[in-house]
């Protein structure tokens, strides 16, 4: 069988454990889970969902999350979702989370997106910020 000139969706989803939010749909300028559409970054952890609208440079998401993820019931990954371009964070991101002992991830914020389902639909303990996908995040 041959699949020309259409596309394929799956959902990624099945089976996870209850409580622990999914993210069910992206474009540009919002996020959707639970049905609610969010349109600014977006923290996932500890099965809480935090919109953070005003967030879109780097010296601001370090200030919000770095003491809350590391010291607030750990995950044992973290995914960062670094907008419309991916780009590697800062070096005092990644040593906190070596630090503690927890993997770190980063990649655009619609690979993340996908990656943060399955890791939760493996039922392991994650969390993550994403910037939204169509935001070109100032990262100097």
């Amino acid at each position: 069988m041959s699949l020309r000139g259409g596309s394929f969706q799956a959902d990624v989803s099945p089976d996870v454990v209850a409580g622990v939010p999914l993210i069910k749909g992206y474009g540009d300028d919002y996020f959707i889970l639970a049905n609610k559409q969010h349109s600014g970054a977006i923290m996932l952890h500890q099965s809480k969902v935090i919109s953070h609208k005003n967030i879109i440079k780097m010296d601001d998401l370090l200030k919000l999350f770095l003491a809350d993820v590391l010291h607030d019931h750990a995950p044992d990954i973290f995914i960062f979702g670094t907008g419309k371009c991916m780009f590697f964070p800062p070096d005092v991101m990644r040593d906190a989370f070596a630090q503690a002992g927890i993997g770190f991830e980063f990649m655009d914020s619609r690979a993340a997106a996908r990656t943060y389902n399955i890791i939760v639909s493996e039922g392991r303990t994650v969390s993550a910020f994403l910037f939204l996908p169509g935001t070109l995040v100032k990262h100097e």
